[in-house]
């Protein structure tokens, strides 16, 4: 259990912007990983980091109100393995209003099939920018398959 709490550490907790992925297919079945396959067929896929997203600043959330570059920061395994991360989105709301705000963030893999969501949710005052943020946890095979991020319209 430590050596793969130890692995995993090593593993997850590389900043880089870019991270190579290996797509294996093996029985009729596919998976995605960070390391290489051990059976089957072996495709590599650059893929962006879970750690960052695809999502454009100013992504417009309702009149007069737009979305900043949502940002997710992942902390280290815990004794479990489980990986809590945190994440929060500026919000701009231009109108004379206050506005709740309730958005969905999608974990997709490579090939775009869901693995988990999150909300995030706050009141952003009339004329002005916002912080909204929250946390929320993978357990390792989860965050191992995230390729990237999207705004669930």
């Amino acid at each position: 259990m430590k050596f793969t709490i130890a692995i995993l550490s090593i593993l997850l907790a590389s900043p880089t912007a870019y991270a190579q992925m290996y797509k294996c297919e093996s029985g009729g079945k596919v998976s995605y990983q960070q390391s290489p396959c051990s059976g089957g067929k072996q495709s590599v896929i650059k893929a962006q980091s879970a750690s960052k997203s695809d999502l454009s600043s100013n992504d417009q959330y309702a009149d007069g109100v737009a979305l900043g570059t949502f940002n997710i920061k992942y902390e280290r395994p815990n004794i479990i393995g489980t990986i809590w991360f945190s994440y929060k989105v500026g919000v701009t709301n231009s109108t004379p209003y206050a506005q709740k705000i309730r958005a969905k963030y999608n974990a997709v893999d490579a090939e775009g099939f869901l693995i988990d969501y999150v909300h995030i949710s706050g009141t952003v005052p009339p004329n002005s920018y916002k912080v909204l943020s929250d946390r929320d946890y993978f357990e390792p095979e989860e965050k191992a398959q995230v390729y990237k991020w999207e705004l669930d319209q």
